[in-house]
């Protein structure tokens, strides 16, 4: 469990740390990382432009919403569509 551990430390950011690496108390159902919590978007979009690589391809395939048009979406561009599908869902969370 210390490797599984160890990578989870190096590479994934949670908004809060985990107590317990596995637990299985209720098998044959597992829990992994138990307690932790993670921002999903951000360790898949936000990290990637924090650390200098907005420009490079996220999505060969891209999609972009609402548009018939497809092709690559870059980190940058793909962190400012979540951004606004968050705020357009905002209203509903309240």
């Amino acid at each position: 469990m210390a490797f599984w551990a160890e990578q989870a430390r190096r590479s994934v950011v949670g908004r809060r740390r985990f107590t317990d690496v596995l637990d299985w108390s209720d098998a044959p159902f597992a829990k992994w990382f138990v307690g932790g919590r993670l921002n999903v978007a951000y360790n898949c979009v936000d990290r990637h432009v924090e650390a200098g690589n907005g420009d490079r391809v996220a999505n060969p395939l891209g999609g972009r919403a609402g548009s018939a048009t497809r092709g690559p979406i870059t980190y940058a561009e793909l962190k400012d569509e979540v951004l606004q599908g968050r705020q357009r869902a905002e209203p509903a969370w309240v």
